[in-house]
């Protein structure tokens, strides 16, 4: 690993490693750090420096409450980095670029996460990069102060306007390491998938990406489960209870008392819990439907078309609620009353879908029906609302187990594959390197022309409401069809109001 030449931005000049085939540039600054009155502001451009700036280390990530999940490392409000990886190609010719947006709920995560290690990714000649951006209350706080402090009288979306300041970024330097400015890719798993949805629907991001990937989206806004987004005053709302649960009795000054409030105690205090504990908390903190950046419901506004017109490579995990069932024990009782929690007035046909049979494992019954709820269908709806305008659309089911992984095709099972980074102390096989490389071709492919399809693979149809195909990541990889078709259905008409 050595030091490489020197790129000259017009922030300043900096320098990263050279791994051979991929050089690396690690925690760059995208924007200034938004701290004192900065916090619960848009992000403002970063400050140029003098010299070279060495970007071989990850910066910290945004403030989080620990996950069971994964570490983050030092975090800091001081977060707005991106990285970049640049293939051996890359200086000399213009290469796609591909843009991730870390999961986490909105509320924890990082681009810095071994997972996300954009180096074999980065080999199959893309650009590759992964980006922080503000989470929890920091990022998604509303609060009728902070939308009096706004020239389009908003708050809440401070997260999302990072990721399209990340954007910009990218649209004004990527050219520099090779990119192609006008190739940009977003892809994103969980909160980065429902990311990628609400920036498709935002009149602010036009021209910032070419295509899109969604893997693993609960883009869904109504009903019972925490929704993706909410409306302005709901969420200010929220940030009313957050001020009262930190005890700033005196409302009028709110903002400037928060602002003097530690990131820790934020944090703390808005908390969500995990697995289903969230249904309880009244601290939910994401995207805001505020009239400006989201101009109303994303699953609206991409029903009725109001989108940018871009191909879309979007799809779902087999066992994805298991993640977050792990562990619960959940009887027949248990089972009734979290449907009809969720579902409500559609409780009665959601369990004539999804019977609980006699000899049934409850706790495996309302899992497969969340993963469907919330996971497969909005695939469905993505593939079908982007299918049906001028650009092409492709759907997938990742049903791949990995070796001794007792939750399945679980939420998350397949980003090791997208990215080649694996813990070989886990087991993969020779079969899981394979089938990584192939999910990495399938992936660079539509990230260079629209379409996943090239030489060598199991072709991948286009999706139609008609054929209803998709292509099934398993022991093998075949186009099937119609997959929970009813089920699906019966998901939109709950979320669509068809």
């Amino acid at each position: 690993m050595t030091a490489t030449d020197v790129i000259e931005l017009d922030l300043g000049s900096i320098s990263g490693d050279n791994h051979g085939e991929v050089t690396s540039y690690l925690g760059i600054p995208y924007a200034s750090p938004p701290l004192g009155e900065s916090r619960w502001k848009p992000p403002q451009p970063v400050v140029p420096w003098v010299g070279v700036r060495e970007c071989t280390g990850y910066g910290p990530a945004c403030p989080q409450p620990k996950s069971k999940f994964y570490d983050v490392g030092n975090t800091s409000e001081d977060c707005l980095f991106l990285n970049i990886w640049v293939p051996a190609n890359g200086r000399e010719a213009k290469v796609p670029v591909l843009v991730w947006v870390h999961g986490g709920a909105f509320t924890t995560g990082a681009g810095s996460l071994g997972l996300y290690e954009g180096m074999n990714l980065a080999a199959q000649g893309v650009l590759v990069v992964t980006i922080n951006y503000r989470l929890g209350p920091l990022g998604f706080l509303a609060l009728p102060g902070l939308s009096d402090e706004s020239p389009f009288s908003v708050s809440g979306n401070y997260g999302l306007l990072d990721q399209i300041a990340a954007l910009e970024w990218i649209q004004s330097n990527v050219s520099q390491f090779g990119g192609d400015k006008d190739n940009v890719t977003l892809f994103g798993e969980s909160a980065g998938a429902v990311s990628a949805c609400h920036l498709l629907s935002s009149p602010l991001t036009t021209g910032l990406f070419h295509r899109a990937i969604v893997e693993s989206g609960p883009i869904w806004v109504e009903k019972g489960l925490p929704a993706a987004s909410r409306p302005l005053e709901t969420a200010e709302k929220t940030g009313l209870k957050l001020v009262e649960e930190l005890g700033l009795v005196d409302k009028s000054n709110s903002v400037s008392s928060l602002r003097a409030v530690t990131a820790e105690k934020l944090v703390e205090t808005a908390s969500p819990g995990e697995g289903l504990a969230v249904l309880k908390n009244e601290l939910q903190f994401g995207p805001v439907i505020d009239g400006w950046l989201l101009p109303g419901n994303p699953v609206s506004q991409i029903a009725q078309g109001n989108v940018h017109d871009l191909p879309l490579l979007v799809g779902a995990n087999a066992n994805e609620a298991n993640l977050f069932l792990e562990g619960m024990t959940v009887t027949g009782d248990s089972f009734e009353k979290i449907v009809n929690l969720v579902f409500g007035e559609y409780s009665n046909e959601v369990i004539d879908m999804f019977p609980l049979g006699e000899n049934e494992d409850a706790a495996t019954i309302l899992s497969e029906l969340f993963t469907v709820n919330e996971f497969i269908a909005p695939a469905r709806f993505l593939a079908e609302s982007f299918g049906s305008l001028q650009s092409n659309s492709y759907l997938y089911n990742f049903s791949r187990v990995a070796p001794g992984n007792p939750l399945g095709a679980c939420h998350g099972s397949e980003i090791p594959y997208v990215f080649g980074n694996f813990d070989q102390a886990l087991g993969y096989t020779d079969a899981d390197h394979r089938l990584s490389r192939t999910i990495m071709s399938y992936w660079t492919a539509f990230a260079r022309t629209g379409n996943p399809n090239r030489n060598g693979l199991p072709e991948w149809p286009p999706y139609s409401k008609e054929e209803d195909k998709l292509l099934q990541f398993g022991e093998t990889i075949s186009a099937n069809k119609g997959l929970y078709s009813e089920a699906c259905d019966l998901a939109e008409r709950i979320h669509l109001g068809e």
